[in-house]
C-alpha cells in the first residue's frame, strides 16, 4: 500500500504542530503531559505577578500561575490560579501563598508557606493569600522612621540655636569672660596655695615624723594594756549592769516623797502649826520661854551662892533644929 505524497505531507506538519504546541508549553513551564493540580488565590493587589510566574516551596519550583483575572463578584479583588505540577508535594489549605520578588530587578513569584493547621488542600481550594512588601516599600519602612526623627531633629536644633542667640547675647558672653578670668586666678592661687603648701609640709616633716612616732607609740601601749582596756571596759559593764539592776526609780521615787513630806513639814511650820511652828511664828512664847530661861539661871546661880536656903546638913537631924529653936 503506498502512501500518498498528501497524507505524508499532513502527517508531518501535525507532528510540527504538536511538537510546537508542546515546545512553546514547555518554555511556559508546563509539561502538556504532566498532570498538575490547579488552585485559587483571591489578592487585593497582585503587585506585578504575570502568568506563568514560578510557584515555590523554599526555594523549589513546584508549578506556576496559570491564570490572573478579577473577581466576579466586582470587589475588583483579583484570582489567581496556580498549577502544582510536583506531584509529590501535598499542603494543607490554611497555607499562606504569598507573592514575592524573587531576584533584585522585582521579578515576582508564588512563594507557598506550608501550614499544620487545616486539612489537605485538594484542587479546587482557596487558599490564603498576602503580598510581600517591594523594595521600595521596605525602603520607605525604613527611612520613614529616620525622616520623622531627623525633622525632630532639626527642629529640636533649630530650638536650641534659637535659645542661645537669645541666652548668649553680649551681657551674658561678657559674663562668661569675667568668669573665665576668675577661673583662671583661682587656678593661680590655688597652685601658689599648693606650693605653700608643699613648702609647709617640707619645713614640718620633722615635726610630723615625730607625731607619727607618737601615734605609734600610743597604738603600741594600747596594744600592749590591751588586756587591762578589756578589763576595765567588762569592769564598766558591770557597774552598769548593777545600775540597770538598782532599784533607781525606786530611790528616786522615795527622795521625792521625802522631799515632798519635808515640803509639807516645812509649809506647817511656816503656818504655824505645832510647837515648832508656834516657836518661830508666836513672840509671846519665844518672850515666855527666855523669861523662864532668865529664872532659870537665877535660881541656879542663887543655889550655887546660897546653899544653905535650900539643903540643911546635920548629923542629929531634928536635935539640933530644936537647939537652935531654943536660942532663938
Amino acid at each position: 500500500m503506498k502512501i500518498s505524497r498528501e497524507i505524508k505531507i499532513g502527517v508531518v506538519v501535525l507532528l510540527s504542530l504538536a511538537l510546537f504546541v508542546w515546545g512553546f508549553s514547555f518554555l511556559q513551564g508546563t509539561d502538556i503531559f504532566k498532570k498538575s493540580k490547579d488552585f485559587y488565590v483571591v489578592y487585593n493587589n497582585v503587585d506585578g505577578l504575570g502568568v506563568n510566574n514560578p510557584v515555590e516551596v523554599n526555594g523549589l519550583s513546584v508549578g506556576s500561575v496559570k491564570e490572573i483575572y478579577l473577581h466576579p463578584d466586582g470587589s475588583g479583588k483579583i484570582v489567581v490560579r496556580f498549577a502544582i505540577t510536583n506531584k509529590d508535594f501535598k499542603f494543607n489549605n490554611k497555607s499562606v501563598v504569598k507573592i514575592v520578588s524573587s531576584d533584585l530587578l522585582g521579578t515576582k513569584a508564588v512563594q507557598i508557606f506550608p501550614s499544620k493547621d487545616g486539612k489537605v488542600a485538594v484542587p479546587g481550594d482557596t487558599l490564603p493569600g498576602e503580598v510581600q512588601g517591594s523594595l521600595q516599600d521596605e525602603v520607605n519602612k525604613t527611612i520613614l522612621p529616620l525622616k520623622t526623627k531627623a525633622e525632630q531633629l532639626l527642629s529640636s536644633v533649630d530650638s536650641v540655636i534659637v535659645i542661645f542667640q537669645s541666652v548668649f547675647n553680649d551681657e551674658t558672653r561678657e559674663d562668661l569672660r569675667r568668669s573665665f578670668s576668675n577661673i583662671s586666678s583661682t587656678i593661680a592661687t590655688l597652685s601658689h596655695t599648693t606650693a605653700e603648701f608643699d613648702t609647709l609640709i617640707t619645713g614640718q616633716k620633722t615635726r610630723l615624723a615625730s607625731i607619727i612616732g607618737n601615734v605609734d607609740d600610743i597604738t603600741k601601749n594600747i596594744k600592749e594594756n590591751n588586756d587591762k582596756i578589756n578589763l576595765i571596759i567588762n569592769n564598766i559593764a558591770l557597774v552598769s549592769d548593777s545600775l540597770v539592776k538598782a532599784n533607781i526609780v525606786g530611790t528616786i521615787n522615795s527622795v521625792n516623797k521625802s522631799m515632798v513630806d519635808f515640803a509639807d513639814i516645812t509649809k506647817k511650820i511656816n503656818d504655824g502649826n505645832g510647837s515648832l511652828g508656834m516657836l518661830i511664828n508666836n513672840d509671846s512664847l519665844y518672850n515666855e520661854l527666855n523669861g523662864s530661861a532668865k529664872s532659870l539661871n537665877t535660881l541656879i546661880k542663887d543655889l550655887n551662892e546660897n546653899p544653905e536656903r535650900y539643903v540643911h546638913f546635920s548629923v542629929f537631924g531634928r536635935k539640933q533644929k530644936k537647939e537652935k529653936k531654943v536660942s532663938n
